[in-house]
């Protein structure tokens, strides 16, 4: 068929007719993305809540020592773990002396209320603090892994659900081992640098 300028083709129009996807029961198959340790890269391999529950043992370890904890889950990764002991362990301790220099004026109203109000305000930025601490250290995780989020979230969810959070990273670093209370660091993996 020759075409001339100017003249009118019709062209046929191609009916669309209905036709729908038959999927196959269940799902497509998924590979998770793993690095050259075997840890799980863009997601996390537990949630928040189900990594304080899979293993007692750690959850306990986590809610009693967070520092441990925090320290072994670093020290995994390559960071100074010591350090990360260190800094949650003073926060504490601090805690700790307010509370007994508050026990020991306890008779003594004058006193009691400096105290008390001194207690209080060290409590709170005790607690705030070391969320803020353990929130940048998922954060550091996070962007190690790939695995999406914000900074704000994991400094909301590290203060108010600290050892949940604890208990998440180290289980995704395998940073202890599952059955065992232990407060050895675990060798660092090959290939991060924090």
């Amino acid at each position: 068929m020759q075409f001339k300028l100017g003249q009118v083709v019709e062209t046929p129009v191609l009916e669309r007719t209905e036709r729908s996807a038959t999927f196959m029961p269940g799902h497509v198959p998924f590979m998770p993305i793993v690095d050259n340790n075997g840890i799980l890269v863009g997601e996390w391999q537990s949630s928040v809540y189900s990594a304080a529950c899979d293993d007692k043992m750690y959850c306990c370890l986590t809610c009693f020592c967070p520092c441990v904890s925090l320290g072994q889950t670093m020290a995994r990764v390559g960071s100074c773990g010591e350090g990360y002991v260190v800094m949650v362990s003073m926060f504490y301790l601090i805690l700790i002396i307010f509370f007994a220099m508050w026990l020991a004026h306890l008779q003594d109203n004058v006193v009691l209320n400096v105290f008390f109000y001194l207690m209080v305000f060290i409590a709170v930025l005790t607690f705030l603090t070391t969320g803020a601490v353990v929130g940048f250290a998922r954060a550091k995780i996070r962007s190690l892994f790939k695995i999406p989020g914000s900074e704000i979230s994991d400094v909301i969810s590290a203060t108010f659900c600290s050892c949940c959070v604890l208990a998440q990273m180290a289980g995704h670093v395998q940073a202890n081992t599952p059955g065992q209370c232990t407060l050895r660091f675990i060798d660092t993996l090959p290939g991060y640098d924090v």
